[in-house]
Formats: C-alpha cells, sequence, structure tokens
C-alpha cells in the first residue's frame, strides 16, 4: 500500500456522464456486521428470529412478518433497512451539514467518489509507513469493503448501492490517521487543493459521526 492506488479513476471529471451520488449514512456498526453474517450464511429462520429478538425496535423496518421479509427482499436492501440509525421520531439521522454531505456526495473526479480519490494521492510520510497502510486499509474498508467481501450484499433494487463500512471505532481512527501526519500528497495530484478539501468534507463526517457514536455505511445511488 505504500506506494498509494492507480490514480486513473481519481482523475477531474471532463463531462459526460453523470457519476452517482455518494453518502456516509449513520449505521448501528453492530447491527450491521451481525445482519452481514447472518446473510452470508445458509438461511436460518431460528438465526433471525434470534436476531430480532435481540434487536425488538428493529421487527418492523423491513415492512411485514420480519422473516418473511428477508424471502421477498434483497441482501443489500436489508442490510440497508436493518442498520440504519435513525432518529427517535424515525426521521434521518445526518452527521454533517448539507455542504459536506454535497461535497462528498459529487467530488469533482473521474468517478465523483472522494474516497477513490483520496486512496490515488495520498503517500506516506518516511518513517510512518505503518500508520499510513492502517489509514488506507479503513479507507478501502469504507471505499469497497461491501463490494470485495460481500458482494451479495452489494447491488439492491432501484439502484441501491453498498460499498463499504466502518464501525464506531474505526471511525474514530480513520479521523486520527487523517488528521495526523503519517501521509503526504503525491506531487502529481491533479486537482488543486483537491486531497486538502477531500479530507476536510471527510474529516466532517466523520466527526460528526463520532460525536453521534455511530459507524458508516457508504453508499451511492443515481
Amino acid at each position: 500500500m505504500s506506494k498509494g492506488h492507480d490514480g486513473s479513476a481519481a482523475r477531474p471529471r471532463m463531462g459526460g456522464t453523470t457519476a452517482p451520488f455518494h453518502t456516509l449514512d449513520p449505521v448501528d456498526s453492530a447491527v450491521l456486521d451481525k445482519a452481514l453474517d447472518l446473510l452470508a450464511a445458509p438461511a436460518s429462520e431460528r438465526a433471525w428470529n434470534s436476531f430480532f429478538a435481540d434487536h425488538p425496535v428493529l421487527q418492523n423496518r423491513l415492512g411485514s412478518t420480519s422473516t418473511d421479509a428477508l424471502i421477498e427482499l434483497d441482501d443489500a436492501t436489508v442490510l440497508f433497512l436493518l442498520a440504519m440509525q435513525r432518529m427517535e421520531d424515525g426521521s434521518r439521522l445526518e452527521v454533517a451539514d448539507g455542504r459536506h454531505i454535497e461535497r462528498f456526495g459529487r467530488f469533482p473526479s473521474e468517478d465523483g467518489c472522494l474516497l477513490t480519490y483520496l486512496l490515488a494521492w495520498m503517500r506516506p510520510t518516511q518513517g510512518l509507513e505503518v500508520e499510513h497502510d492502517h489509514l488506507a486499509s479503513l479507507l478501502l474498508r469504507l471505499s469497497q469493503g461491501i463490494d470485495n467481501d460481500h458482494p451479495n450484499a452489494a447491488e439492491g433494487a432501484g439502484g441501491l448501492r453498498l460499498h463499504g463500512w466502518l464501525s464506531t471505532d474505526d471511525v474514530r481512527d480513520l479521523r486520527t490517521l487523517l488528521m495526523g501526519r503519517c501521509w503526504t500528497v503525491s506531487a502529481e495530484e491533479p486537482l488543486d487543493g483537491g486531497m486538502r478539501d477531500a479530507v476536510m468534507h471527510l474529516t466532517a463526517l466523520l466527526r460528526g459521526a463520532e460525536r453521534r457514536r455511530v459507524g458508516l455505511l457508504h453508499r451511492s445511488h443515481a
């Protein structure tokens, strides 16, 4: 990881097709981890009944008798509905203000993804390669951990795309490493100030998630 990732997908966007909008949604990472394990295993009504017994508040999120809905819904939709953290009134919980959400959502790189831009143009500081590799591993997990490790839960109905996630501890670690000195900017970075802006907006989202004690789920949609 010490040499960084290929920057071909993170160059400035020059027009053409519109990139998807990316979001970092607040999630209960313990619920997400358990749901991923259950979705990856052979279907077991007993295991799911035990899950819902441990999390009764989630019983109504799937829109019908919970174990019946598991048959009707795709894995990505099940994961998204179960893991999302909401306000007490059921409304969406935001972790940052609209400016940071919008900038993260449509970053001006070829694929529109701020996370792949960071991975492409971030380089290790000499002597801090171990810390940099940990930083890169967290960015990779958030960027594409579901794509790589749980592809069955990556695509859902209506254009739903789940890419990766971080636990509450990972959120804290990533924010700390981004604010530290283990990385520097590649001299070939294509966007003037792009890395600075990317870190600023991502850090705002991480700080908000940390303050609310939630994990984060990376999602995109057209």
